[in-house]
C-alpha cells in the first residue's frame, strides 16, 4: 500500500472451479497480505503436501475448498475431475496457503511453481517478497532454473529503482541474510536485469 500510495486494498480469492469468489477481505480489520475470510457456505482447509492431513495455523500447504459452489467436474474429462476433486469432495486448488489465529487466509504461491532446490521446496513469491522489500528494487520475478547438482536453483529478474546502482552481488547478499536454506557459500543466484515493457 505504501508503494502504491493508497490506504486500503481489497483482496479477493476465487477460481473458475469454485464458480464464485471463495474469500474476501473486509474493509475493517483486515491484515495486509490476507485474502480475508470465507464466504458464507464455503469451507476450506490446508492440506499437508506429504501426508494429505489437515494443517493448523501458520502451516503452509495446499488450499482445499468445499461447498455448493464447487463445480461438478470438467466437461467430458473424468481424469482431470478426479485429480482436482478428491473422494470427500474437496477441491484441490493448486495454491499454497496458510491461515492465522484469526482465521484470515494468506495465499503464498502456486504449487506447480515451487522450485525444488535440493530437499527444499522454494516458493518463488517468498524470494520475490524479500527482493521487493529492498528499497533499491522496483520489481522482481523469480523462477526455477534446471541444475544438475541441486535439481533446480532460483533465478531472479530484477528491475532497479530509477537512479539505483545496486549490483547483483549486493542483492544476492541481501537475499542470503533472509533465506536461511541457501548454503553460506551459495552466492551464485543468477540475478539478471530486464526492462519493463511499457504500453
Amino acid at each position: 500500500m505504501k508503494r502504491l500510495g493508497v490506504s486500503w486494498i481489497q483482496n479477493c480469492y476465487g477460481l473458475t472451479e469454485f464458480t464464485i469468489g471463495g474469500l474476501v477481505s473486509p474493509r475493517q480489520g483486515n491484515k495486509p497480505g490476507s485474502v480475508g475470510r470465507l464466504y458464507p457456505g464455503a469451507l476450506c482447509k490446508i492440506i499437508d503436501l506429504q501426508t494429505s492431513e489437515s494443517l493448523g495455523t501458520h502451516m503452509t500447504g495446499e488450499l482445499g475448498m468445499k461447498g455448493d459452489q464447487v463445480m461438478l467436474g470438467y466437461c467430458d474429462n473424468p481424469k482431470a475431475t478426479k485429480s482436482a476433486i478428491d473422494q470427500e469432495n474437496w477441491l484441490h486448488t493448486g495454491d499454497l496457503a496458510y491461515y492465522d489465529e484469526d482465521g484470515k487466509l494468506y495465499i503464498v504461491d502456486r504449487l506447480k511453481e515451487l522450485i525444488k532446490y535440493e530437499a527444499v521446496q522454494v516458493a518463488p513469491a517468498e524470494i520475490e517478497g524479500i527482493l521487493l522489500s529492498h528499497p533499491e528494487v522496483r520489481d522482481a520475478g523469480v523462477t526455477g532454473k534446471p541444475d544438475e547438482v541441486s535439481g533446480e536453483v532460483p533465478i531472479a529478474f530484477i528491475v532497479r529503482q530509477p537512479g539505483s546502482t545496486i549490483s547483483a552481488s549486493e542483492i544476492c547478499q541481501f537475499v542470503k541474510v533472509e533465506v536461511r536454506y541457501l548454503p553460506s557459500d551459495q552466492c551464485t543466484l543468477p540475478l539478471r536485469r530486464f526492462r519493463r515493457l511499457e504500453n
